[in-house]
């Protein structure tokens, strides 16, 4: 399991435990090193430290804070007898060296004075002198340089090292050390003391910092601080520092430090103002009060309580697990809601269950589940303050697949919840078998595929309003919502024999619906000259179909590319058999009749001079034409009765069908010129010259029907809406896109036999909508100046290191609902934030307009449109600072609907963040933010929400 990010720790601090015993010597150097000179004649870097512990040294990192990475000398090879001594069992080595030793035997006494250095057991102390007297049990390090502790990664610099062989206690007052905790290095300052027991470290006025400056840019000071084993540590009081400036005060630090995931309590989260209200108004909200329990190295548990004074109060519950070897990961959590009452009535109630499970079985067999769902989708709703999770769905989702030898399996399901309507969109299962192509012989393949879904719809509004009784004189109504439920079975058999496909589709769909329907007028079967009103509490249909058709092989595939194709269609709209409720639930049949078809795709192309920076430009145009034919045909009276139980369409008699449809595509390119090179290499000669596209231009299909022009009062158009569509390369990320109705009423009817009042039918093409998006950004202009110039297109932006430095994406940081949403990371709980971008520009425009009528008196009857624009702004004025807006504007309502505005300062060790946020729903949130970017548990927040004012 992925081991979680854990507060400060620290290694083990005084190896001088280790170094004590010298009494134990097997082996002795007393080598006399004479002080190194460089070129110039200067001593070695290393011994211009001095005392001081901040001079500059050798590395990167030992430059600003005056830690060395290594010893600055080394002990000679071993000879022969030395290896000998070393080897010997029941001994604990201890080498020394230094520019004189001195013993003196009646108090021995040794004493290492210039350049000491002693080493045993992996660990290495070097000191300007080294004293060790038996009889005192008393080892002493101090001198010129700075006496320097290596041990397990961990250097630890202190003037006056002292230890007590006898008692096992070591002291280092002045001491300066780093270590490793969570992938960040941390600096220690101050005084260092360890017991007897080499159990306990005690601290006195200690710094903590992850700053490397020699002047930090922030620090803890501790009075006193105790880590017990390596395990805990106790601080008391702790000051954090900005500088030199105290900005927060605790009275006690109490932390587990080990390495690893620990069962611990969590830290809550809320703000300066849930202590210190800034008003009489203001709601407190505190989240996050639990426990973490780490179960063991698969599985962890975490339970907390989130509060809001007066609008809820929620309980959570997570868990994660993990198991490599059987690679199975996921999570499950829970959150309850309770609503607090309004007007003494009783409060909403909701129970939001989350589960997202990973598993592979081998490398053939998978398993993915996400499950989100909510009891109450309107609680979820009014308490959200994101307006991304107002405005969309809870969606779960379950697939299991597996792939044979001889097919592919997939099983599977989803169930969403819309939370603004409480919709609920269910479909389960939804099976699909695709056996591996079958080769009937050399140049036959037989290709089936098999599916199967069933899907329901819940809660669907409008549904029927029932009146109730009056209460107080206030009028009352209930809604009873719609539910529908669709089952579909398709088969699906092509054949290829050579360049022929022969297809074979097969379909079964079964519907059923709770909505009411009528009156509905339907000849009376007992007299044919009466009626009578039937009203239908639910409605049922089963449809049963087949089709095939032979696709022929192409004609002119490189150039006309002409494709024909026969196919057996049904003699009116409709399945090939029927049952609903008028036919008694019996299925009745229509008949089958023959079709044919062809489409023509061909390319023009069209060449013109170049201009500017480009030598050629070349107009592709690709007409799309298909006809489509089939004869007329008799409809059985059963199944036209099944199809209009009222009998006022006239639809015994298919007509027969010849339509012909016109689509094209347009796309001119421009050719770079090339420019001058030294380089006369064939490769270069053979290397392609840049194009870039000027405008694409996309036109959806026009069809004309040659049948439907031949009746009275009728015309052959049949296309309603035309569709267009426009791209460039010039502007990057840009598109347009434009819906035109091209008749003042229903299609296919002349002015004469226009039905719908009001209208003319004549063309009158009335633009209907417009939607336009388009994206800005350095690389934007860049672009176009390098197409203008023919220069060099721009790089790619490389990838923020530290973007998702602090993200698991097994269990993201959680906000009071569960995971972690795109708000939580708008406010600061996505440590790793990106900083230092360019300037970046999204803007969205949407135009839905509906075409005026007349009404009976003659006036025209406007409709307003609907005209939105939506844009995504984000830049960095400085380095150091970032600014981001995602709004959105109704330009009808002339009001806003959402806005997200983020500021973000990242400082040297820090990262603050201002943000607001308004919802669709009225709710709103300020927040401030400042969060240790070493350790995001270390931070200080002002959050202000308003929740709840939908239910006010």
């Amino acid at each position: 399991m992925k081991r979680a990010p854990r507060p400060l720790g620290i290694s083990a601090l005084v190896a001088l435990l280790i170094l004590g015993a010298v009494p134990g010597v097997a082996a002795q150097e007393r080598p006399v090193r004479p002080p190194r000179r460089d070129s110039l004649g200067l001593r070695d870097s290393v011994r211009l430290q001095g005392d001081s512990l901040l001079q500059p040294l050798d590395t990167a990192a030992a430059r600003k804070l005056g830690l060395p990475t290594k010893p600055s000398r080394a002990f000679p090879s071993p000879d022969t007898l030395l290896s000998a001594l070393l080897r010997l069992d029941g001994y604990s080595a201890t080498r020394y060296a230094g520019d004189s030793i001195t013993l003196f035997g009646q108090t021995k006494e040794i004493v290492l004075v210039g350049s000491a250095i002693v080493e045993r057991d992996g660990s290495t102390l070097e000191a300007g002198t080294v004293s060790f007297q038996e009889s005192d049990c008393r080892l002493v390090a101090g001198g010129t340089p700075t006496p320097t502790l290596f041990d397990a990664g961990t250097v630890l610099v202190g003037e006056n090292m002292r230890y007590n062989t006898c008692l096992h206690r070591g002291t280092v007052p002045t001491a300066l050390t780093s270590f490793d905790q969570s992938g960040v290095t941390w600096y220690l300052r101050g005084g260092l003391e360890a017991d007897s027991a080499s159990t306990r470290i005690y601290g006195a006025s200690n710094e903590i910092t992850s700053c490397e400056e020699p002047t930090p840019h922030y620090h803890i000071s501790a009075s006193t601080v105790k880590w017990v084993s390596n395990n805990v540590i106790v601080a008391r009081p702790a000051v954090l520092y900005v500088r030199d400036v105290p900005v927060l005060w605790l009275p006690f630090i109490f932390q587990d430090v080990r390495p690893g995931r620990r069962s611990g309590m969590l830290v809550p989260r809320f703000g300066f103002n849930d202590l210190v209200r800034p008003n009489e108004g203001y709601r407190r909200h505190v989240s996050n009060i639990g426990y973490y329990f780490a179960i063991n190295d698969y599985f962890d548990f975490q339970a907390s309580i989130d509060w809001f004074a007066g609008n809820y109060i929620g309980f959570n519950g997570a868990s994660r697990y993990r198991w490599l070897n059987r690679f199975l990961s996921g999570q499950v959590s829970a959150s309850w809601i309770f609503e607090e009452g309004i007007e003494g009535g009783p409060g909403g109630r909701s129970l939001r269950l989350q589960w997202n499970h990973l598993q592979s079985f081998d490398s053939r067999t998978r398993l993915t589940a996400n499950v989100d769902y909510a009891t109450s989708a309107r609680v979820v709703e009014r308490n959200s303050v994101d307006p991304f999770l107002q405005t969309s769905t809870l969606t779960s989702r379950l697939n299991f697949s597996k792939q044979f030898s001889w097919a592919t399996l997939s099983l599977g399901g989803n169930y969403t919840q819309d939370l603004s309507s409480g919709t609920v969109t269910q479909a389960l299962p939804s099976i699909s078998l695709t056996p591996s192509p079958i080769q009937l012989w050399s140049s036959a393949t037989w290709s089936p595929s098999f599916t199967f879904n069933n899907s329901r719809v819940l809660n669907q509004a409008p549904g029927a309003v029932i009146p109730l009784p009056p209460v107080n004189g206030e009028p009352r109504a209930d809604t009873i919502l719609i539910d529908a439920r669709t089952t579909q079975f398709s088969m699906r058999t092509p054949f290829r024999i050579g360049r022929w496909n022969w297809s074979n589709d097969v379909s079964v769909s079964d519907f059923w619906t709770s909505r009411t329907s009528g009156p509905i007028v339907l000849p009376d079967p007992e007299n044919p000259d009466d009626s009578v009103t039937r009203f239908y509490s639910e409605d049922f249909r089963t449809e049963i179909d087949w089709n095939t058709g032979i696709n022929l092989p192409a004609l002119f595939p490189s150039s006309w590319k002409l494709q024909p194709s026969i196919g057996i269609r049904n003699t009116t709209g409709g399945p090939f058999l029927l049952r609903n409720r008028y036919t008694g639930g019996q299925f009745v049949s229509q008949g089958k009749r023959l079709s044919l078809s062809a489409s023509l795709t061909p390319t023009f192309f069209g060449f013109f001079p170049g201009i500017g920076p480009l030598s050629r430009i070349r107009h592709a145009f690709s007409p799309l034409v298909s006809w489509n034919y089939a004869p007329s045909a008799t409809v059985p009276e059963e199944y036209a009765r099944a199809l209009d139980p009222t009998g006022t369409a006239d639809i015994r008699q298919s007509p027969p069908v010849m339509q012909l449809s016109f689509a094209m595509s347009n796309s001119f390119e421009g050719k770079l010129r090339e420019e001058e090179s030294e380089d006369t290499t064939t490769a270069a000669a053979e290397r392609p010259a840049r194009k870039v596209k000027l405008l694409s231009i996309q036109t959806s299909p026009i069809v004309y029907d040659f049948e439907q022009a031949k009746q009275p009062g009728r015309n052959g158009w049949a296309t309603q809406r035309l569709n267009n569509s426009f791209t460039s390369d010039l502007l990057p990320g840009f598109s347009l896109s434009m819906s035109h109705d091209l008749w003042d009423g229903p299609v296919g009817y002349s002015q004469a036999g226009c039905p719908e009042a009001g209208r003319t039918c004549r063309f009158d093409p009335f633009m209907t909508s417009i939607s336009a998006r388009f994206t800005l950004s350095s690389r934007t202009f860049a672009s176009i100046l390098g197409l203008v110039t023919g220069g060099p297109q721009p790089e790619a932006e490389p990838e923020d290191p530290e973007a998702d430095l602090y993200d698991d994406p097994i269990m993201p940081r959680g906000s009071a609902m569960g995971p972690s949403t795109r708000l939580d990371r708008s406010f600061g709980d996505d440590y790793g934030g990106r900083r230092g971008r360019g300037f970046q520009a999204s803007v969205t425009y949407d135009d839905q307009r509906t075409r005026p009528r007349e009404d009976a008196l003659g006036q025209v009857l406007e409709q307003a449109a609907n005209r939105t624009v939506g844009w995504s702004l984000s830049f960095s004025p400085s380095e150091m600072w970032s600014v981001s807006w995602n709004s959105q504007y109704n330009l009808t309502l002339n009001e806003f609907g959402q806005h997200v505005v983020r500021l973000e300062r990242t400082l040297h060790r820090w990262r603050a963040t201002f943000a607001f946020l308004k919802a669709p729903n009225g709710n709103f949130a300020f927040n401030f933010f400042i969060s240790l970017r070493d350790q995001p548990e270390m931070k200080f927040q002002w959050d202000q929400r308003t929740v709840g004012t939908s239910r006010q």
